[in-house]
C-alpha cells in the first residue's frame, strides 16, 4: 500500500499581479503560479494544489489556506517549505 501525506500551507501574496486564486488557462493566477512550482520541485509530475477559499482578480491575502496531497510518502515539512519558498516569485 501506499502511503499518503497531506501539506498545508497559509500564503500571503499581494493579487495586484494576479487574476484570483482560481487557476485559468490563459491568465495568472496563484493556483496557478503554486501548482507550477510544486510541479518543478516534484520533477514535472502534477501535484493538484486546493485552496480553502478563492479571491477575486486584483485581491491581497495574508493567511490563506492551501494544501498538497502527495502519494508517494513524505517529504519534511520543514524543508519542503523552505525549497518551495525559494521558488516562489
Amino acid at each position: 500500500t501506499t502511503e499518503s501525506w497531506r501539506y498545508r500551507f497559509r500564503v500571503a501574496y499581494d493579487g495586484t499581479e494576479f487574476h484570483g486564486w482560481q487557476r485559468q488557462a490563459q491568465a495568472r493566477t496563484v493556483q496557478g503560479v503554486l501548482e507550477k512550482v510544486v510541479k518543478t520541485r516534484f520533477g514535472g509530475r502534477h501535484i493538484a494544489v486546493v485552496g480553502a477559499s478563492r479571491t477575486d482578480s486584483g485581491v491581497h491575502a495574508r493567511g490563506q489556506m492551501a494544501q498538497i496531497d502527495l502519494a508517494d510518502g513524505g517529504v519534511d515539512a520543514a524543508t519542503l517549505e523552505f525549497q518551495l519558498n525559494r521558488m516562489l516569485p
